[in-house]
């Protein structure tokens, strides 16, 4: 990341990588790069802005278990795919976290009004 966008601050400030970022959304690192720039038509996509926001409140724990849960679901790493157990805890976090980022969004609103 040679420019210093918004975004790409907020990326490397939350410690996630455009690598780490486009295996969550299962796209090339080339595409996210362009997208986390703002260089495609629309701006920087709300799905990347929602994903750094929930990095930024998630734990290592739940980073390690979030990024090998999108390797399975691309099938780059077998061994990523959790219990149904663990599923469920995951699945329960990750209610906790999208009403998380809902708060943060309604902020960003709040402030841009």
């Amino acid at each position: 990341m040679t420019e210093d966008r918004p975004w790409q601050r907020r990326l490397k400030a939350a410690g996630l990588t455009q690598r780490q970022l486009a295996d969550i959304v299962g796209r090339l690192e080339k595409t996210v790069s362009k997208q986390i720039r703002g260089l495609l038509k629309g701006g920087v996509p709300k799905h990347l802005k929602v994903i750094i926001m929930a990095w930024e409140l998630m734990d290592e724990e739940q980073r390690t278990r979030w990024l090998g849960m999108a390797q399975a679901e691309s099938g780059d790493d077998e061994k990523a795919v959790p219990s149904r157990k663990h599923a469920d805890e995951l699945e329960s976090e990750n209610e906790a976290l999208r009403a998380q980022v809902d708060e943060l969004m309604k902020e960003l609103r709040a402030r841009r009004k």
